[in-house]
């Protein structure tokens, strides 16, 4: 029988009572806040390429050859446990990072998009790093996810410190370690736990193709 309201005071109500039970209270009489974990679709709604094609299909326009390699690494990745790095390259607001950003509507327990654009190392200011990024509970759960870097170039662009070193080397090398497959090590507060990268994916989001289409240029002196 709830007697919340019945006007006693708490350690009356609760015999065990604790400052806990106020903290427990507060949770019970809470609102749903609709994170996502509440809110995800039954499993099987997309469990297939095809069906996840079909829901990409209905919330992007063309970029089909796109929508099929999202909708194939995506069934491998969460339900084969299949590792498929990629980057998605094409010009600025092709649809790149979008296929993606849907996809997270029918798993946000599961993919996680960053800017990589304000990605820095350790030391650096700025509190993107890629500890930071994996503090997110799409890899504390423990379930194989995806991660997507957009604007994922600008890692590649030089940012040198006071002493001459290249920091971006620095942050191109952690990713590269990732995108190998190897565990990492993640503080968080006074816990610690390892992020399995042999489990995760890692798409790469950007316009390479200016860079491709700059040097094809210049090769043929144009």
């Amino acid at each position: 029988m709830d007697n919340r309201h019945n006007g006693l005071p708490a350690s009356q109500k609760y015999p065990w009572y604790d400052d806990r039970v106020t903290v427990l209270l507060d949770q019970e009489e809470a609102e749903d806040p609709g994170w996502p974990y509440n809110t995800l679709p039954p499993r099987d709604a997309y469990n297939t390429p095809k069906k996840i094609y079909g829901y990409l299909d209905n919330h992007v326009w063309k970029q089909d050859a796109a929508k099929k390699a999202a909708s194939i690494i995506a069934y491998n990745c969460f339900e084969r446990a299949v590792k498929s790095n990629a980057l998605f390259v094409g010009p600025t607001g092709c649809g790149k990072t979008h296929i993606w950003r849907c996809l997270r509507g029918i798993f946000p327990d599961r993919i996680e998009i960053v800017d990589g654009s304000n990605l820095t190392m350790d030391g650096w200011k700025g509190e993107k790093k890629w500890a930071s990024i994996l503090r997110s509970p799409v890899f504390r759960s423990g379930r194989h996810a995806v991660l997507v870097i957009d604007e994922a170039d600008k890692m590649l662009a030089p940012k040198y410190t006071s002493g001459g070193e290249n920091a971006s080397h620095s942050v191109q090398s952690e990713g590269l370690v990732m995108m190998e497959g190897t565990r990492v090590e993640v503080k968080m507060r006074i816990c610690q736990y390892n992020v399995a990268f042999d489990d995760h994916v890692i798409i790469g989001s950007d316009t390479y193709y200016s860079y491709m289409e700059a040097g094809k240029l210049k090769r043929e002196g144009v």
